[in-house]
């Protein structure tokens, strides 16, 4: 198995400088070979990198409190990180939050996070720029909507655009949401950008019994998306699709369990995120041939 050991914010770039060696169009569509593996494990990457940006946006939409959100204690509203709420009042944090209209119960209401040159998070993460989530009315209740856009915000060194949505769609059994991301981009300092649009499909399999402590929320996450790596000259296209539902524990940064299918290059790939342990390892299998990715 070959390890391909890449933080977030070098995966893509570093992808596409093996892309470079091999391509020369704008569109390419090679055969499978060197060049064909190499584009498709850039697109499997650049998947995969969109996914765990926009979840941890989805996290902080989902963690802001109890009056519209689902409760605290995920995403940057860690307990004893150095990067929580300031309304939660002796836990230090590094970034500013306002919300309008301040009334409590007044919807629409819009929650403005503001990380300012650079907050650095308890998972190690450093965000900057701002977040701005507008809730029709509180997330917990089914039919309410959560609309996140961005003004300068940066994942690490990762330029973050578009728009995400949840929408609750919850019954008696359970959390249920629907996640969208549309016209998503994220820009690497190179210049390599993604362009990403992603439906998914949240259901709630843990963690019911306590509908205001999400720490214990374990969800199973179906859906697609759609997404072009674009270096230069060269772009690569590619769909990933759902195949083994995808495992979120919302006490985990991470996707724990699951796999996603990636098309390009009339190559198929298999990104394999293991088998529920918390860590930032998943694995991608093209042709046979078995990488580790930590991430």
């Amino acid at each position: 198995m070959q390890k391909l050991a890449i933080a977030p914010a070098c995966m893509v770039a570093a992808f596409m400088s093996i892309l470079s060696l091999g391509s020369c169009s704008k569109s390419d569509n090679a055969t499978p070979g060197a060049t064909g593996e190499a584009a498709v494990t850039a697109t499997a990457a650049a998947d995969n990198q969109a996914d765990a940006v926009y979840n941890d946006v989805a996290d902080n939409v989902l963690g802001v409190n109890t009056e519209f959100g689902i409760g605290t204690g995920i995403g940057v509203f860690v307990p004893g990180a150095n990067n929580v709420a300031p309304w939660q009042t002796g836990w230090e944090h590094c970034f500013t939050a306002t919300i309008s209209p301040e009334t409590v119960g007044v919807f629409p209401k819009t929650v403005t996070l503001d990380f300012g040159e650079g907050c650095t998070g308890r998972d190690g993460h450093v965000r900057k720029g701002k977040m701005s989530t507008v809730y029709t009315g509180p997330l917990f209740v089914a039919g309410n909507t959560a609309t996140t856009t961005f003004e300068g915000f940066y994942f690490d060194s990762l330029q973050v655009e578009g728009k995400h949505t949840l929408a609750n769609n919850s019954t008696a059994d359970g959390h249920s949401f629907t996640s969208v991301i549309e016209n998503g981009k994220i820009t690497a300092p190179s210049g390599t950008y993604t362009t990403w649009n992603r439906t998914r499909s949240w259901a709630q399999t843990e963690g019911m019994n306590t509908p205001y402590f999400p720490v214990d929320d374990v969800y199973n996450i179906t859906g697609n998306s759609n997404g072009t790596i674009v270096s230069g000259t060269n772009a690569y296209q590619w769909t990933g699709t759902v195949t083994e539902p995808l495992v979120r524990k919302l006490i985990c940064p991470w996707t724990v369990a699951g796999k996603i299918e990636i098309n390009s290059q009339n190559l198929k790939s298999v990104l394999d995120f293991g088998n529920g342990t918390c860590d930032r390892k998943a694995t991608l299998t093209i042709n046979g041939k078995i990488f580790e990715i930590n991430w």
